[in-house]
């Protein structure tokens, strides 16, 4: 991690916005998750980045078609990092659980925002399931 990689421009509006006109775009989102996934396995990137670039996109994404998309995909990459962290665990003869609290925050937001959409509610449960360390807390739960 000797530079800073520009990989967040990645899922910028610009490049949003031109995925959504293609025809064949889950393969775009599909080949974003590959290369996330890969990034954090050769520690270019955090998962805790990945989390703020997906984060970011959605707060900026206006038209709500786009921004299940991309709450979609973003499940589809927690739950892809979610089965490599067991499968690399398997490897090692050791159960890792430590990443289960890992992307809470994009979680939350994806809760907050989409738990009402049929189509990313399915996919968040998953997620839940994957990840029974994150707790998310609602608007009116105190924070310390």
């Amino acid at each position: 991690r000797q530079m800073a990689i520009p990989f967040a421009r990645l899922l910028s509006i610009p490049h949003v916005n031109l995925i959504m006109t293609m025809e064949n775009r889950q393969i775009v989102w599909e080949a974003l998750q590959v290369l996330y996934l890969t990034l954090i396995r050769k520690q270019l990137v955090y998962t805790y980045e990945v989390e703020q670039w997906y984060i970011s996109v959605l707060g900026s994404v206006t038209d709500e078609e786009t921004a299940v998309e991309i709450a979609k995909a973003s499940c589809s990459v927690m739950l892809a990092y979610h089965q490599a962290r067991i499968e690399k665990g398997s490897q090692d003869g050791i159960h890792k659980t430590a990443h289960q609290a890992e992307f809470s925050l994009l979680l939350s937001v994806l809760t907050q925002r989409f738990s009402h959409n049929t189509s990313v509610s399915s996919l968040l449960t998953e997620c839940f399931r994957s990840y029974p360390r994150v707790i998310i807390m609602s608007d009116d739960s105190p924070v310390d």
